[in-house]
C-alpha cells in the first residue's frame, strides 16, 4: 500500500477546482396590468412603456433579476369592432399593431423596456377591448425588440419567462 516503514504518517494533498453554475429563478408575477382608461374617438392615444406597465408587476428578487422585457402569447382584441393593441419602438413617433393570428407560447411577439404600449379603438367604440396575455422576461434572457417567433414553451424554473401569464388591459370610455 505504500505506506509501510518506519517515520511518521505520510500525507497526500490534492486540490480540486469545482465550479457551480447558478440557476435561475424565473421571474414571478404579482398582479396584472392595465394602461389608463381612453376616451371614445381617441385618434392617438399615447400608452406607456413596457417598464412603466410591468415593472410593479414583476418579482425576481431570488436572484436579484430585473424586467428586460415581455413575451405576448394572445392578443384577444377584435380589430374589426374594437380596435388593435399597437407597439412603438421609437417612443410613439410610429406604430404597428401587435401581431393577432399565430399567437402562442410556442410563437411569442417580444418587446424590450423600451417600447411602447397602447390601444387604438375602433371609431366609436366603447367598453373593455380584448385584453393581451403576456409572460415577463428577466434580465437572464436577451430580448429581441419587436421579434415574433421566440419561443416560450417553457416557463417558470429555470427559465427567464416567468410561469403565470399576465394581462394587459384597458377600457374605452365616453367623452
Amino acid at each position: 500500500n505504500g505506506n509501510t516503514g518506519a517515520g511518521d504518517p505520510l500525507t497526500v494533498t490534492q486540490s480540486r477546482n469545482i465550479a457551480v453554475k447558478p440557476v435561475n429563478e424565473a421571474p414571478t408575477v404579482i398582479k396584472d396590468s392595465r394602461l389608463p382608461a381612453i376616451l371614445r374617438n381617441t385618434l392617438d392615444a399615447t400608452g406607456d412603456t413596457v417598464n412603466n406597465l410591468f415593472n410593479e408587476t414583476f418579482d425576481d428578487s431570488v436572484d436579484s433579476g430585473s424586467l428586460a422585457g415581455i413575451a405576448i402569447v394572445a392578443n384577444g382584441a377584435n380589430p374589426i369592432t374594437e380596435g388593435n393593441w399597437q407597439y412603438s419602438l421609437n417612443d410613439g413617433d410610429t406604430w404597428q399593431n401587435v401581431p393577432i393570428r399565430s399567437l402562442s407560447k410556442a410563437n411569442t411577439f417580444t418587446l424590450d423596456t423600451s417600447a411602447r404600449l397602447r390601444f387604438q379603438p375602433t371609431e366609436d367604440y366603447i367598453g373593455k377591448p380584448g385584453q393581451l396575455d403576456i409572460h415577463l422576461i428577466d434580465n437572464r434572457a436577451i430580448v429581441i425588440n419587436g421579434e415574433l417567433g421566440i419561443n416560450a414553451s417553457r416557463t417558470g424554473d429555470p427559465t427567464p419567462y416567468s410561469e403565470t401569464a399576465i394581462s394587459l388591459d384597458t377600457y374605452v370610455v365616453v367623452d
